[in-house]
């Protein structure tokens, strides 16, 4: 078994900053409160928008819902006893995500779909709709709209 790490990414490993790097950086210039957060570790730590306080601290009726990544079926394709935690802050009165965090090998694949979900304003009831591929790690999607009761 490996013994979990972490990477140095951009400018602390000695390069030049991403494209990517820069944009996300560049929105949180203008305010815009969507920065995707991504550290290299292994296991994977990413999340976007808010976290549980940050959303309370903002004065949004914010409630968060939280799945293992390990239990989803489609966990198999990564490899054997996969662990992780997949977090959605679902902001109450609209219905739509503020916030998500997923922690796990392979995580960084629903941080994208998390990202769209935000800057889109998508409610729950849309997502829903928005079936995963499957067998994928991404079925944590309907575990995760299921433990907020849809």
């Amino acid at each position: 078994m490996r013994e979990p790490h972490t990477c140095a990414a951009g400018r602390c490993a000695g390069h030049q900053q991403s494209p990517q790097f820069r944009r996300v950086h560049e929105r949180k210039a203008t305010g815009v409160d969507r920065e995707r957060r991504w550290v290299l570790l292994q296991p994977q730590v990413c999340a976007v928008g808010h976290t549980d306080q940050q959303a309370r601290d903002a004065g949004l009726d914010a409630r968060s819902v939280a799945y293992p990544a390990g239990d989803v079926p489609g966990a198999y394709t990564l490899g054997d006893a996969v662990s992780g935690t997949s977090r959605l802050v679902v902001e109450q009165r609209r219905r739509i995500l503020v916030g998500a965090t997923f922690t796990g090998p392979g995580m960084q694949e629903p941080l994208h779909s998390a990202t769209i979900a935000i800057a889109g304003k998508v409610t729950l009831e849309q997502l829903w709709h928005a079936v995963p591929a499957f067998p994928t790690v991404s079925e944590v999607w309907l575990h995760l709209l299921e433990a907020h009761g849809l």
